[in-house]
Parts: structure tokens; C-alpha cells; sequence
């Protein structure tokens, strides 16, 4: 399975993709969210790879990143991924192909708290019977029998005896073992996410059904009922996983195609804090099932499961309970703790009330971890080289909490770099190079508080650069961020922690040189535009003579003057030819967002999936900067026809003449 997330503005969306047989598989939605599936069946399992590379090229040219592969320093923010239900499995055997883009296999760390038990031997399944013979039905039929509760609306059909003696005769039955692989059973009932789509919360069955009490009662009773069902539903997955792994069904090996172990892809199922439509059965006897999933992950461990850095960082994203266990158990390299301590400094940050109290706790838990893997100061040797350190990664984003949280684990405050560290500080606006993540560099010899001062630094040269162009929300977020960096660096110049003096304000903000003629090329070109569709010369002369270029690059400059003069234009004269190329003047993109390009020639979409949305002339013609820095315009009737080598030369020879003509 690949996945890809796209987070821009007020849009956080993730979308993933795998190939199972000759079906291709979908996912999509809001971070967090559960999402929707999709499913399509081609002629081959060829075509079918075909077709999800080509919409993996789609969902990149339209700004997604794969996260497939995290890195400590530049971590995004996945949900819990959909996978085939097991009663397929149950049915017949699972020979998928491998993933896309396959992760290396984890080095697993043993728990420090207790030795893990040793692992029952796995299986080995007989050669399975002919497909299409009794022997084969039987098997299937045993697991379908085994693996019934799957189905939701069947959970009633049998009683927690009943579940576990069918498993019990389908584990024991040479026919169902040469069904399916025993990775691949452990691994389909490990995927299985919390059925809670038709629970509605108390105040939202009030709010339908309030004004007619019979059928609130009845429908009061029906969620009573469903929920009554789904903690019944519960209890089996969690029992049907302690069972397998008991039977010695691999823990650590990875089921053919699936892109995660075990382990990991249970974490992934787990509801994140947002799923409060159901209480779920962490750990203890508050909870409304006997066997929580604490035992789960705990039996995992037993059973010689390592505690992978994916684990924790799924963990960390919303599942604090899962998190504390896989960290009591001693699991994780300082890389994976790193990343759970990035997602819960980001939550902590930009979050207020029970949300920033919850992952208080939890940086508070992850600190002394942090702290014995070396990986709580300002920098960090990974197995990749030199990454940012927690403390680090606290200060550039002004939490607070994280930087108390450091202190009580025994975190000093005054140390300083011994080597150059580089982090991804998320600035919210598309208008920078490079897009939201901006590259912020620290050399060697900085304290704590240098980091902090040339963090503050940098959000005041990008608000001076940016000030209100990316709208009221964005503007009001990256000022929150500057302000919490500045508090934070007003704490530790008040604690007296010292400075290097090896600071040079301003220095570590990347810059793009704009070349010294280009300026007067865009200003001209657009002016000539205004003047020949009659609007307001003047007031746009003004307006282009106070934008100076800044150091984020040609493409920042024409977008921002693009957007000065774009609202002198006269409405009525906006589908001419001058107008149309700055339509895309307030949209910021990064890449063209059209909802369908089938009218397009292939050649066509690719280079608007490839590209930079410039402008748009007409109803069905773009311009499109180019990686290489070419632009290029493609149009539904005449494909695709390079306009200039450089932007400069597209303004100057393109937006100028028709400026003039």
C-alpha cells in the first residue's frame, strides 16, 4: 500500500492506494478521518498496476507527498488505512502482490521492562487442496465459520464460547491451514478498524428524532443495541488475536503484499481520540470488554513482536493509550520516539483545553524515553546521519510543554550544538519556496535559545514577506506560531540561558535570487494589461511600485503582483485575453486542482499534474511553470506548446504582448 497526504491552507487529506489481484483499491478523506474505499476490477493484474501508477502520477502532479517512508525531521500525518475485510480472506487464499514501494523491514529492539516469551513455532500449512475440491471448501468453510463475527451484522449468530471453539476447530483443521498463509489470517484480523459507522452520539439522535418520542425511544434502543454489538465485536478481535498469536502464528512476519507487520497494522485500526462515538476498550476494567487492546499489544511483545518506529509513530498520532503501552514496554529506536515526539510537540502546540492536556501527558511520558536513547537534546545521531534533537524540535515550534516536559526528565536548557541541524518548520502559506515546509538551518555552536531567537527571527522575515496574502485563517495561524516562538524565547532569555553570539539575524531563512530584471519586466507587462482593458493605471502603477521582490524567488513576485493589480481589472472585460492569464491570481496553488482533465490529451495532463498553475487563458487553455523552470501552455484543442524557457521571458514575450497588442 502507498499513501499520499496533501495539506495545504485549511485542506488536510490523505489518499492511499494498493493492488490486490487484478483490483485496484482506494482510500481517501480527511486526516484523521476514517475515509472512503473504493474498488475496481480490471482484466488483468497488469493492468491493474498500471492503473494505480497512473493515479499515484495524478494525485502527485495535483501537490501530494508520499509518506510512505516518514523522516524524523519532516514527519506527515497519517490515518488509520482501510485494508480487505477478512471474510475474504476466510474464503479463499491470499497471494496479493507486494506493495508499490515496499519499507524495509524493521530492527525490532527487545523490551527493556521484561524478556519476551519465546514464540511458539509458526505453522507450517500443508500444501493446500486443489481449488474447486471438497477439501478446499471445507477449509474455506471452516474459516468463514472461525471468522464469522467479521461481519457485523452476524456477531449475534454465536456466543463468545462459540467464537472461540469454531477458531479452535478451524486451527486445528489441516484443510483451513492450507487455505490461507498463517501470516496472512493474523494480519487480516490485526487490520480490522472499529465498525462505527452507523453510531450516532446522544445529541444527535435528540436532534433527529426529538420531536416525535416513539421514534426516539426506538432509536435510542437500536443505538443502545448497536453499541451493545460492536463492544461484542470488540472483545472477539482482541481474544481472536491473543489465540493466534498463542498458537505460534508469526508475530513479526509480514503477510505477503501487506506493506506493515502485524503489530503495526493493528495500531493503524485502533480509533483515533476524534472516534468518540464508541469508548474503546484500552486497558482496564472501566472498559466494556474483558480482553482490552493494552492485551493485545502487550501479547505481541510476548510473542517477539519488536516495537517498530512505525508502531510508535501511529501510536502517537491520536492513540496516546496505544502509545503508552508500546513505550512501557521499552520498544523503539530513538528515531521512532523522535517522531512520536514530533506529533505530540505539534498537537500540544496548536491545540488548547482537554486536547493539549491529553498530549501534555503523553510528552511528559515520551521526555524520559527521549532522554535514555540520547535523542532529547538539540541534536540527534540517527542511523541516517545528524537529525534535530526533541529539544530542538520544541523551540522551533514554541511548545511550551514539550520544553517543560524536557526540563522534569533532566533536559538541560543552556547546552549548545556541536554540529550544524536542520528542521522543517511548517510556515503555512504556499507563497514560499518550496511550499508550507520551510528548510530552517542551525549552525554549530548554537544554545537553546540561539534556536529559539533565530526561529523568531525567520517567522519575522516571513511575515514581513508575506504579511496578509494567504487569507485570514493562514495569516492568523503563522502569527499564533511566531507569537508561541517568541514567548518561548522570552522564557529562556529570562532564565538566563546564554547566547553564543555566533547569531547573525536573519541568516538561517532560505533565499531565491530574483534576477535584478525582473521586476520591471512583470511590472510593465502587467500594467500594460490594466491599461489596455481600461482599469485603474494609476492606483496599479502605485500598487507594483511598493511590492519589492523579497528573496522567495520570481515566481512569489509575479504571483504577488499578480494579485495587486488583478482587482483594478473592470469585471466586465475578465474573459479577455490580458485578463484570463491572472484568473489564478488569489488561488496560490501548488498545481493545477481541475477536478477533470479527460478532455486533455495525455500529454497535456501531464504537464499540468507536473507543474505549477500560472494562469489560465479561456475555458480550456493553462499556463504551467515547469520543475525545470519552462512554461508551457496546454489546452484541450491544441495539446501542449512550450511559450518560453524561463518565466521572465514568458512574462516579458507572452503576458507583454498582449499586455500592449
Amino acid at each position: 500500500m502507498r499513501r499520499f497526504e496533501l495539506v495545504e491552507g485549511t485542506s488536510a487529506k490523505f489518499w492511499e492506494v494498493w493492488v490486490a489481484a487484478a483490483e485496484v483499491h482506494t482510500r481517501y478523506g480527511r486526516l484523521g478521518a476514517a475515509g472512503k474505499t473504493t474498488v475496481k476490477a480490471l482484466e488483468s493484474e497488469d493492468a491493474a498496476h498500471a492503473l494505480a501508477a497512473s493515479l499515484v502520477r495524478e494525485k502527485v502532479g495535483k501537490g501530494y507527498v508520499e509518506t510512505s517512508e516518514v523522516a524524523p525531521t519532516a514527519p506527515s500525518v497519517p490515518s488509520a488505512p482501510s485494508v480487505p475485510t477478512a471474510a475474504t480472506a476466510a474464503t479463499a487464499p491470499v497471494a496479493s502482490e507486494p506493495a508499490l514501494s515496499p519499507e524495509p523491514e524493521p530492527a525490532p529492539k527487545p523490551a527493556k521492562a521484561a524478556k519476551p516469551a519465546k514464540a511458539a513455532a509458526a505453522p507450517k500449512p500443508p500444501k493446500a487442496p486443489a481449488k474447486g475440491s471438497a477439501d478446499y471448501q471445507a477449509g474455506c468453510d471452516a474459516w468463514a465459520a472461525a471468522l464469522g463475527w467479521l461481519q457485523l451484522d452476524r456477531i449475534e449468530e454465536l456466543s463468545a464460547e462459540g467464537y472461540a471453539a469454531a477458531l479452535d476447530a478451524a486451527l486445528a483443521d489441516p484443510r483451513a491451514a492450507g487455505v490461507a498463509a498463517p501470516e496472512a489470517i493474523l494480519d487480516q484480523v490485526a487490520t480490522l478498524s472499529l465498525p462505527d459507522s452507523q453510531v450516532c452520539d446522544e445529541a444527535q439522535v435528540e436532534k433527529l428524532f426529538g420531536d416525535d418520542p416513539a421514534e426516539l425511544a426506538k432509536q435510542q434502543a437500536r443505538q443502545l443495541a448497536l453499541r451493545a454489538r460492536i463492544a461484542e465485536w470488540m472483545e472477539a478481535k482482541h481474544a481472536t488475536l491473543i489465540r493466534l498469536l498463542e498458537a505460534g502464528y508469526p508475530a513479526t512476519k509480514r503477510a505477503k503484499g501487506s506493506y506493515s507487520s502485524p503489530l503495526e497494522n493493528f495500531v493503524r485500526s485502533l480509533p483515533c481520540s476524534t472516534q468518540e462515538k464508541i469508548p474503546y476498550a484500552w486497558d482496564g476494567p472501566e472498559g466494556a470488554a474483558s480482553t482490552t487492546a493494552a492485551d493485545v499489544l502487550r501479547a505481541f511483545v510476548a510473542h517477539g513482536s519488536g516495537v517498530s518506529d512505525d508502531a510508535l509513530s501511529e501510536a502517537a498520532f491520536l492513540r496516546y493509550p496505544a502509545l503508552r503501552v508500546l513505550v512501557e514496554a521499552g520498544g523503539g529506536t530513538g528515531n521512532g520516539i523522535l517522531l512520536a515526539w514530533w506529533r505530540a510537540t505539534e498537537r500540544s502546540a496548536t491545540s488548547e483545553g482537554d486536547v493539549r492536556a491529553d498530549a501534555r501527558r503523553y510528552l511528559e511520558l515520551l521526555a524520559p524515553a527521549l532522554r535514555a536513547a540520547g535523542a532529547d537534546g538539540l541534536s540527534f545521531e540517527g542511523p541516517n546521519g545528524v537529525v534535530a534533537g526533541a529539544l530542538t524540535l520544541a523551540l522551533t515550534r514554541g511548545a511550551s510543554d514539550a520544553v517543560a516536559a524536557l526540563v522534569s526528565a533532566g533536559t538541560a536548557l543552556d547546552q549548545a550544538l556541536a554540529v550544524d541541524v536542520t528542521d522543517d518548520v511548517h510556515v503555512g502559506s504556499n507563497l514560499l519556496p518550496g511550499g508550507q515546509n520551510q528548510k530552517f538551518r542551525c549552525a554549530a555552536g548554537f544554545t537553546s535559545r540561539d534556536v529559539a531567537e533565530a526561529t523568531l527571527d525567520a517567522h519575522d522575515s516571513w511575515e514581513a514577506a508575506l504579511g496578509d496574502k494567504d487569507g485570514p485563517h493562514v495569516t492568523d495561524a503563522r502569527r499564533r506560531a511566531r507569537d508561541r516562538v517568541r514567548s518561548l524565547a522570552a522564557t529562556l532569555a529570562a532564565r538566563g540561558v546564554p547566547v553564543s553570539g555566533l547569531r547573525v539575524p536573519l541568516a538561517p531563512v532560505e533565499t531565491i535570487p530574483t534576477p535584478p530584471t525582473f521586476k520591471p519586466t512583470v511590472d510593465a507587462a502587467l500594467l500594460g494589461c490594466v491599461e489596455r482593458l481600461g482599469g485603474d493605471s494609476a492606483e496599479a502603477t502605485r500598487r507594483l511600485a511598493a511590492l519589492h521582490p523579497g528573496g522567495f524567488g520570481p515566481f512569489v513576485y509575479f504571483k504577488s503582483a499578480a494579485g495587486a493589480v488583478g482587482p483594478l481589472l473592470p469585471r466586465e472585460r475578465l474573459s479577455e485575453t490580458g485578463a484570463a492569464w491572472l484568473c489564478a491570481y488569489l488561488g496560490y496553488d501548488n498545481g493545477a486542482t481541475f477536478e477533470n482533465l479527460s478532455g486533455y490529451s495525455s500529454d497535456a495532463r501531464a504537464v499540468i499534474r507536473k507543474g505549477t498553475l500560472l494562469g489560465v487563458r479561456g475555458s480550456d487553455t493553462v499556463a504551467v511553470l515547469g520543475k525545470d523552470g519552462s512554461v508551457a501552455c496546454a489546452s484541450v484543442r491544441g495539446g501542449v506548446e512550450p511559450l518560453a524557457p524561463d518565466l521572465e521571458t514568458f512574462v516579458r514575450e507572452d503576458i507583454g504582448r498582449i499586455g500592449v497588442g
